[in-house]
């Protein structure tokens, strides 16, 4: 019933798009060049000496095999050896390399120190990059006088990382530095130097949200260093764009360029930007959906690099939260909790504020609370977490635990739980507006709207939304606000739906919003988001009791899954069709297309689709039959429904097979309630209530009071049918109070709808209706 829920896994910005490490940034990716230079016999023994230094030197930067703090340490050493030889070779198109890739060591040293220092030590961040600064000025003066512009270019470049890294505010100063070194480089026709230039001012334009700007310096970069040697270049540039891609939520594209630029990474020995790759990887095929098998070996592969690599921020941790998810939307939840525990002791060997994030991997893993000490130990687990971040006042890290606090108050189900799920996500926005991060907040946003969407309140949920589209329009993430632009025309249409009778009204803001993000989509080529737009399109066309236009919709939606194999995309879209051809009056069509969906979730090997499926293929056959059956009577009506009771009902129970193979409580329960459903249209009132009672039974556990609901009123009918009015009474009374403790309009008009039917009086206890 309610349409959004937080994957609080991968909201967080990915490594990179920050840069602040630089996975490979920090270097030039000038390895390749000077092993080169090293070998070349036409130079002094002294160059090719100082050349394969700095060839050493970078490639310790690279790798870490000793992790930041020490490999900096080496690399500068020799980095420092290189510069005075080359400085007696009088060279200065190499000198002015070997002090910026000093300039890059102290920088990583800075890093290292801010990343490893303790509370008695403090950070020597300061300190490392304020020598690299007066080092940068002073080789730019003497550039200057002796009229090198090579070396000026690169003496401005390495000054505004410095002044980045520093956290400067006087950000048209370091732009006007940057594009100056561009326009120098541009002067004296120094493709690396163009390249180098561009790919800084990419990750300028990002910290300053300007993502289109960004995108186009990052993509002119990648033509520059294509074709440099080693490859490194073309592979930063294309990281940066990858990075771009994901902000803009197109991910099918950022699988593709991730997987292309795999290669290059690997073969410049660059663990840290393999490891981003991985794990921006990971992020693609875990939010397309469909390929958790391929999101979870990504993770892994992901978190294991950036361990060997000696990452300190947490992004070993964040990689395994990830490939738990991927995990369990497998609904496999033991191997989840074991590859949770796996992360927690990997984790114990960090600095505290690592352990603390590998605690994230745990917490999903018990995936949905089904007994109340699953709930307390994963809430205990989540609130120690918040309060130690809270104490080293890391408010990104801090809204991602809130986050996921918010998601366990909503597993309750209670106005009470809802209530405190509020105020837990606001909290959550509040810290990332402290932040100044614009695409966390916005990230952050659907939590919120979820939390007033489980209280009813469409209006604020619609507020939240569209806060959430203007952060992304402001951002320049066209796909991102495309998305915001579906939810909340979703959101519309579901208000709409629940308020007005049959003779249901266009909404037409929603479909606006639909038809402009549609367009959106089809412009930039993401077929995973033009198809839930028609999806939503599709649902506006029902709601006008129009099902030619929504079938049409919903099957070229279903078309677009099937090509990109999202087996429960294609059950979304299988099950609108179906609705559609219902509405249409045509029930055979529906049963066959029905079996159809069913054939390509088997085939993708997604078990709880298929389980969802083999109840709507059976629920699409009793219709067919009622068609069949009209005007039949005593022994016709009788020879049909026998003949046709196994059509029906055996996929229900092989649905509820499958479910009970997953082991997945709330599928078990709703494949139960279709096979009541089915039943009691077959006049089987004693299975039927079987199941009946427990699907109520599996709706209680899992706290979801709507399937609880459901099956109570199903219950109460076949009680009726049976004249055991009392039981029917009763049955249909507990369907009411707990469709009271919920939101769900139609659960509480059904419910009423039982209890008068049962014989019973409806009382109205002040306040409206849900």
């Amino acid at each position: 019933a309610v349409p959004y829920s937080m994957d609080t896994t991968t909201y967080h910005v990915p490594p990179g798009c920050a840069l602040a490490s630089g996975a490979g940034l920090g270097v030039d990716g000038l390895a390749a060049h000077f092993s080169k230079l090293a070998e070349e016999p036409q130079h002094s023994t002294g160059c090719r000496t100082a050349a394969l230094l700095c060839s050493v030197a970078e490639s310790c930067l690279l790798e870490a095999p000793e992790g930041p703090s020490f490999q900096a340490d080496q690399a500068e050493g020799a980095a420092r050896e290189a510069l005075a030889v080359f400085r007696q070779e009088q060279d200065e198109v190499c000198v002015a390399h070997a002090v910026r890739l000093i300039v890059h060591c102290l920088r990583a040293r800075a890093q290292a120190a801010q990343i490893l220092s303790d509370s008695i030590n403090p950070p020597s961040k300061e300190e490392h990059l304020q020598i690299a600064e007066e080092l940068a000025k002073t080789e730019l003066k003497r550039f200057q006088r002796i009229g090198n512009r090579h070396g000026e270019a690169c003496m401005l470049l390495s000054l505004v990382e410095i002044a980045r890294d520093l956290g400067s505010k006087e950000r048209r100063h370091i732009l006007k530095m940057c594009q100056d070194a561009l326009s120098t480089f541009r002067d004296i026709q120094d493709t690396r130097g163009q390249g180098l230039s561009l790919l800084v001012l990419a990750t300028l334009h990002l910290d300053n949200f300007a993502v289109h700007r960004a995108y186009a310096a990052a993509e002119e970069a990648r033509v520059h260093l294509g074709t440099e040697a080693g490859g490194h270049g073309e592979a930063r540039a294309r990281f940066i764009i990858a990075v771009i891609l994901w902000l803009q939520g197109r991910r099918a594209d950022v699988v593709s360029t991730a997987r292309e630029t795999l290669p290059l990474a690997r073969e410049a020995g660059d663990r840290m930007m393999v490891a981003s790759l991985l794990y921006l990887l990971a992020m693609g095929y875990h939010e397309k959906k469909g390929r958790p098998r391929e999101a979870a070996a990504a993770a892994q592969e992901a978190a294991k690099t950036f361990r060997e690599a000696g990452c300190q921020q947490g992004w070993a941790e964040a990689a395994g939260a990830v490939m738990v998810k991927a995990i369990f939307s497998e609904q496999r939840p033991e191997e989840a909790l074991e590859a949770a525990k796996t992360q927690l002791r990997l984790g114990r060997s960090s600095k505290p504020r690592q352990r603390m994030l590998a605690r994230i991997a745990v917490i999903h893993a018990f995936g949905r609370f089904e007994d109340d000490g699953e709930y307390a130990m994963a809430s205990a687990l989540v609130e120690k977490t918040v309060a130690a971040l809270s104490s080293l006042g890391d408010k990104a890290w801090l809204a991602r635990e809130l986050e996921v606090l918010c998601s366990i108050q909503l597993s309750r189900f209670t106005v009470a739980k809802c209530k405190e799920a509020v105020g837990t996500a606001e909290q959550a926005r509040k810290h990332l507006q402290e932040l100044g991060d614009s695409f966390l907040e916005a990230e952050a946003l659907p939590s919120l709207a979820n939390a007033h969407l489980h209280l009813g309140d469409y209006n604020k949920a619609t507020e939240a939304l569209q806060a959430r589209r203007a952060l992304f329009g402001r951002l320049g993430a066209r796909a991102r606000e495309a998305q915001a632009m579906v939810e909340i025309a979703e959101v519309a249409a579901k208000e709409q739906a629940l308020q007005e009778s049959r003779g249901r009204k266009f909404c037409r803001d929603a479909f606006q919003l639909c038809t402009e993000a549609h367009t959106v989509f089809q412009e930039m080529s993401d077929v995973t988001g033009t198809a839930r737009a028609l999806l939503a399109l599709a649902d506006i066309h029902m709601h006008r009791k129009e099902p030619g236009e929504a079938e049409s919709r919903a099957r070229e939606a279903e078309n677009l899954y099937r090509k990109t194999g999202e087996s429960r995309g294609v059950a979304r879209a299988a099950r609108l069709v179906c609705r559609a051809l219902l509405e249409d009056d045509r029930p055979e069509d529906a049963a066959k297309h029905a079996g159809e969906a069913v054939l390509f979730t088997k085939k993708a090997g997604d078990r709880p689709a298929e389980a969802k499926m083999l109840s709507w293929e059976s629920q699409m056959e009793s219709h067919s039959l009622a068609k069949i059956t009209d005007g039949l009577e005593g022994k016709d009506l009788e020879r049909v429904c026998f003949r046709r009771f196994g059509k029906i009902m055996n996929p229900a129970k092989e649905a509820v097979i499958l479910a009970r193979k997953l082991k997945d409580k709330l599928l078990i329960g709703t494949c139960l309630c279709t096979v009541a459903e089915v039943a009691m249209s077959m006049g089987r009132l004693e299975p039927g209530l079987a199941a009946a009672s427990e699907a109520a039974t599996l709706g209680q556990q899992v706290r979801d009071k709507g399937m609880a609901c459901r099956a109570l009123v199903l219950s109460s009918e076949m009680h009726r049918r049976k004249n055991d009015l009392a039981t029917a009474l009763v049955d249909a009374e507990t369907a009411l109070r707990l469709a009271k403790q919920c939101h769900y309009r139609d659960v509480w008009r059904d419910a009423e709808k039982a209890v008068r039917q049962a014989g019973g009086v409806v009382h109205v206890e002040g306040g409206e209706e849900p």
